[in-house]
């Protein structure tokens, strides 16, 4: 669990300095945020369609909402507030030493 918060905490912030320049802080984090989320989305829309004994070639029978509605735990939230926490942080020393301002 670790190793993967820490390897997304820098993916994260990789996409946030490619971006940063074009969207500025709150822009390229937002882009960075939405990457992760649809990814943490479609993970638990595919565990849903498990559960419910879907195989390949078949199509999942998971509603169009439920990979948003369901599945999230306690430890997802835990993680995704020290991200946004991380991220919030870096965005604002960002934004403050940046040469890049507008």
């Amino acid at each position: 669990m670790i190793e993967s918060s820490l390897e997304h905490v820098v993916i994260a912030v990789m996409i946030q300095l490619i971006l940063i320049y074009w969207l500025g802080v709150w822009g390229s984090g937002a882009v960075a945020v939405a990457i992760f989320l649809g990814r943490e989305i479609a993970q638990n829309e595919y565990k849903l369609a498990l559960i419910r004994g879907w195989e390949w070639g078949e199509t999942p029978p998971v509603k169009w909402h439920e990979g948003l509605t369901t599945g999230w735990g306690g430890q997802w939230v835990a993680g995704c507030f020290a991200a946004g926490s991380c991220l919030c942080c870096c965005g604002h020393a960002v934004e403050k030493i940046s040469p890049l301002k507008r």
